[in-house]
């Protein structure tokens, strides 16, 4: 379950945050490779799907530096407008194992106030950053999976009080 943990290793971090990036890459020439990718994010504020363009430089046989930019098209929340940016940077010493970091200027919609006939609307950018580690071929395939079917139940849950 998503959320700030109240006890235990993990308590005082603000939110906790799963991404998924599904696509492809192809080399285009030794050293580089670009692609496309859909990324979908599952955090406390909910959910956010988008496309997303990727550079890879290959280090060696195996390590790479990659980075990535995308934007949301869709969310379950106001809380991140279109025109917000995910952008990723990661470096992977080995083809299913990497460290990434996540840099976001997000949009989100404030209402400030209304009146009578209308309402003051702003929409400011604020800054985030999630840092993590990614997991790859067959084992993060099979995490995925893991983590969607631990999303349904934790929905289901949620849907049921936990009772």
């Amino acid at each position: 379950m998503l959320g700030q943990p109240q006890t235990g290793p993990l308590y005082g971090l603000r939110s906790l945050r799963g991404v998924a990036d599904w696509g492809v890459m192809v080399n285009i020439s030794p050293h580089d490779a670009a692609g496309a990718s859909v990324f979908a994010s599952v955090e406390q504020q909910g959910f956010t799907l988008g496309p997303a363009l990727r550079y890879r430089r290959w280090l060696s046989n195996s390590a790479a530096l990659e980075v990535a930019v995308g934007t949301p098209v869709a969310s379950s929340t106001g809380a991140i407008d279109p025109g917000s940016v995910f952008g990723l940077v990661r470096w992977s010493p080995n083809s299913w194992f990497a460290i990434a970091a996540r840099p976001e200027p997000v949009r989100a919609t404030d209402v400030r106030g209304c009146g009578p006939s209308v309402c003051t609307v702003a929409v400011p950018s604020r800054g985030r950053l999630s840092l993590g580690v990614e997991i790859g071929g067959p084992a993060g395939l099979a995490l995925t999976a893991l983590t969607g079917v631990a999303a349904l139940v934790g929905a289901a849950l949620v849907g049921t009080g936990g009772d």
